[in-house]
């Protein structure tokens, strides 16, 4: 039997919220997004793409951008939880009956509906299961039923979990979900995890995690894991494509047998190809290996690109823009990127706890597929942006200011501070630089939200902030039309960007949560930003790439009463 399909969802959020051991909710349905191993590797449900820095950082050959397709798609889903219950009489199994128009209990002659149970469980190692109702409604494993007869019951009081029972009519045995969803509350019912892997089709006997109970929508039984890279020159030509699409044969070749046995081996990997071509082909192998090797930066090399004047490949053209004089002492580059290509793929997720989102090699994760594939999903965004570029001396005198260093150093160490008590290692990125970088960021998302028409949702920022590095890219970070409008090229213009720039320091100076907002380091020992709030500085997720920490508005401006601005206007 056919049945219907559940729903779909935008092919970016395949990336972000509904990848790969996610839980969608549609109208009659919760369903589970299954692994790669079972999606159809077909061209009419995906779009290929190519990004060699990308695919060797992640030992990949290629990504795939799920397609926006009328009534079909290519992205397979089971039901999940298996548990329901009945609407009409409370029943919770998992064996209710499935025709066309879904699941249906047999306690009414027409069917009565049913529902998606609300709670589940899952471990650290993210594993998932079903909540185990029939254990808890017995209070212990060695005491539940073999054959329960399980039904929901409120009290009538409310909808909260203290007013819900678990009853099994089969011995009269029934428990309140109170406390089901506290820490440890499942050791006693069920023990330890018991490693399922819906997903992969897989169940893992040697996990030793206390699983925990969970709300089905809640936001801690999926943390995705991503990570980007723009299409910069020399990376984007059809040879450096050519060669990603097969990498990871070519990887394994070097490292089995060496370049040599690689060189003389590329005529039927590569066919059709002249002695020059593949000269070229073999040169670009070389490269693109050494720069896996390297495990260089992806920032530092997109930052690299930036510090040309002009450059025009097909998806990377930028124009340095002349600054106004009146910005000059503090801005010493502006460059107009009027055309972008962001690759954002999906490596892996987590659950109960998120992992360190700015570590770019080795986090924990849960695997996408239970086999070896070489590609992962990803979108490609296309869009527009301006890169803008702080004068190095300048910022040096600021960061090494008396009286900025204490204030910064400070807010700095309870970040480190706040990072060990989550298990990750310290970060050196993070500086007195990096927190300006980010605030001005911030304040300039903004302002170009006002000035220029955007949502800002839609503008996403890159921070390059290190050693040799002192500059934000803002460009278009969304999949829809707003990438293409132009609007952010024009802000940047010489006679505009001033005007924008002056503007969002302006309106740092002051926020309507004063004087709450300005003092808030007296208030919160251990906050993680100084002056920021949501009424003057903080800004939605998509857009900020950091979390919304480390933000200070007065890093900006300088005024009577502060004394830590950069800018001085």
């Amino acid at each position: 039997m056919s049945f219907k399909k559940p729903g779909g969802v935008r092919p970016s959020q395949v990336i972000t919220t509904f990848g790969p051991g996610s839980l969608v909710d549609f109208r009659n349905d919760s369903v589970m997004i299954m692994g790669l191993q079972d999606w159809k590797e077909q061209e009419r449900y995906y779009k290929r793409l190519y990004e060699p820095r990308l695919s060797t950082r992640l030992n990949v050959s290629a990504f795939l951008e799920p397609k926006s397709t009328k009534g079909r798609g290519g992205i397979p889903a089971i039901s999940f939880p298996r548990y329901r219950v009945c609407a009409k009489c409370g029943a919770l199994r998992k064996n209710f009956k499935r025709d066309y128009r879904g699941f249906s209990c047999e306690c009414h002659t027409k069917g009565a509906p049913t529902y998606p149970a609300r709670l589940i469980m899952a471990c650290e190692n993210g594993h998932i299961d079903d909540f185990p109702w029939n254990e808890w409604a017995h209070g212990d494993i060695e005491k539940a039923c073999s054959s329960p007869d399980l039904y929901l019951k409120t009290k009538g009081i409310s909808s909260a979990l203290d007013d819900i029972l678990v009853i099994c009519k089969k011995c009269n045995k029934k428990n309140s979900l109170a406390g089901s969803l506290k820490k440890g509350a499942l050791k006693s019912v069920v023990h330890s995890c018991n490693g399922n892997s819906p997903w992969k089709r897989e169940r893992d006997s040697g996990c030793n995690k206390t699983p925990r109970g969970l709300q089905r929508g809640a936001s801690n039984v999926y943390f995705s894991s991503t990570i980007s890279a723009l299409s910069i020159p020399p990376w984007t030509d059809e040879i450096q494509e050519l060669v990603s699409s097969r990498w990871t044969d070519i990887k394994d070749i070097i490292e089995q047998d060496g370049f040599e046995e690689l060189k003389n081996g590329l005529r039927y990997i590569f066919r059709g190809f002249n002695k020059e071509k593949m000269n070229k082909i073999y040169g670009i192998i070389k490269q693109q290996y050494q720069m896996g090797q390297n495990n260089e930066d992806i920032r530092f090399e997109e930052w690299k690109a930036f510090q040309d004047n002009e450059k025009k490949s097909k998806h990377f053209h930028i124009k340095e823009e002349e600054v106004d004089w009146s910005i000059s002492e503090y801005i010493s580059r502006i460059v107009l990127a009027h055309r972008l290509r962001e690759i954002r793929a999906l490596r892996g997720f987590t659950r109960i706890d998120y992992p360190d989102p700015y570590d770019d090699s080795e986090i924990p994760y849960s695997y996408l597929s239970n086999e070896k594939v070489d590609w992962l999903p990803a979108v490609e965004i296309l869009g527009e942006g301006i890169f803008i570029q702080l004068n190095e001396d300048r910022l040096k005198d600021w960061e090494e200011s008396e009286k900025v260093k204490p204030r910064y150093e400070q807010l700095l160490k309870r970040y480190q501070s706040w990072r060990e008590e989550k298990g990750w290692d310290q970060d050196e990125r993070f500086s007195i630089r990096f927190i300006l970088l980010h605030s001005l960021s911030h304040a300039l998302i903004r302002e170009l939200s006002l000035s220029a028409g955007y949502s800002s949702s839609s503008i996403r920022e890159k921070i390059y902030a290190g050693p040799n590095m002192c500059g934000i890219l803002l460009y278009t970070g969304s999949p829809d039309s707003d990438g293409s409008l132009g609007g952010i090229i024009q802000q940047g213009r010489k006679d505009q960007f001033h005007k924008l720039l002056k503007q969002a320091v302006e309106r740092s100076k002051i926020c309507s949560s004063d004087p709450l907002c300005s003092e808030a380091e007296n208030v919160v020992e251990n906050k993680l930003n100084l002056s920021a709030c949501h009424a003057c500085s903080l800004v939605s997720e998509t857009s900020c790439e950091w979390s919304n920490l480390l933000l200070d508005r007065l890093s900006l401006i300088n005024t009577e009463e502060n004394g830590y601005g950069f800018f001085d206007f």
